[in-house]
């Protein structure tokens, strides 16, 4: 369980604030309401990842990137390099998949 949902259950269960949940479970007031951008951001190049990591299975991240790259798909995704590359096609579980 999350800490962020055990900290709801202290507030409802025991009738404390959130300031006292929080400092009874260590946990940082603004890092309970912290949203995460990046897997919003994220979602259509990592279906895109998924689309070619399926349709290419002995392709790593690198020419993934590669192809990425000739797409063109980089011209809007400012920032993104092979690191990110990397870690969303590590979530995305390439390395797992199987081999032919």
């Amino acid at each position: 369980m999350q800490r962020h949902t055990l900290i709801g259950f202290l507030e409802r269960a025991y009738g404390i604030s959130q300031r006292r949940a929080c400092a009874v479970m260590r946990q940082s007031r603004s890092g309970l309401m912290y949203k995460p951008v990046r897997k919003i951001l994220d979602a259509p190049l990592t279906q895109r990842i998924e689309e070619i990591a399926h349709t290419r299975i002995r392709y790593g991240y690198q020419r993934i990137h590669v192809l990425l790259r000739r797409e063109g798909y980089y011209s809007s995704w400012v920032g993104h390099n092979l690191n990110l590359l990397q870690t969303i096609a590590a979530a995305v579980a390439m390395a797992n998949r199987n081999r032919l």
